[in-house]
């Protein structure tokens, strides 16, 4: 874990404990609402999430689920993610 980002998203654990852990484990942690993850979902631009989404499933040998519409929007939550960090 050393070395890593965990997004706390609507965490509101108080301070001296996030620095208890990122002492002893090494991690980065990095704290964002509900509402700026919201904004930030918002502004994907959705053909971003379309290519990425349709490149994971071209890549796919067999595909069950999820359909191509919430690959999209898995897509956009992961681009949306790594905005804060």
């Amino acid at each position: 874990m050393k070395n890593s980002t965990v997004l706390l998203v609507g965490c509101h654990l108080p301070e001296h404990i996030l620095k208890r852990y990122q002492d002893n484990l090494g991690v980065k942690f990095v704290r964002i609402e509900f509402d700026e993850l919201r904004e930030e979902y918002e502004k994907v631009d959705e053909n971003l999430a379309k290519e990425l989404a349709d490149k994971l499933l071209e890549k796919a040998e067999k595909i069950i689920e999820p359909n191509r519409e919430t690959m999209i929007e898995s897509s956009r939550i992961y681009y949306a993610l790594k905005k804060p960090s």
